[in-house]
């Protein structure tokens, strides 16, 4: 692996601010992105509601997880 750091959307906030501490010419970096909106609006909250999800297509959690093994060990995410 050749990534020095990982920011995660959970940690946005954190994760960008520890970066502009460690990489001085990044200043306002976090006041750059922080009211960016990506995709707001796009899905309803209904649409999130995974177990559901889960519960109707099986065969997606064992094709998430199979894609998706890498985060979910090295970022403590819980087993679907």
């Amino acid at each position: 692996m050749i990534i020095d750091r990982f920011i995660r959307y959970e940690n946005f906030e954190e994760d960008i601010l520890e970066l502009k501490r460690s990489v001085s010419n990044l200043k306002g970096l976090y006041d750059t992105f922080r009211n960016i909106k990506a995709k707001s609006g796009i899905r309803s909250n209904a649409s999130y509601d995974l177990e559901t999800i889960y519960c109707n297509h099986p065969e997606l959690k064992n094709k998430i997880r199979s894609l998706h093994n890498f985060e979910i060990t090295n970022f403590g995410y819980p087993a679907l």
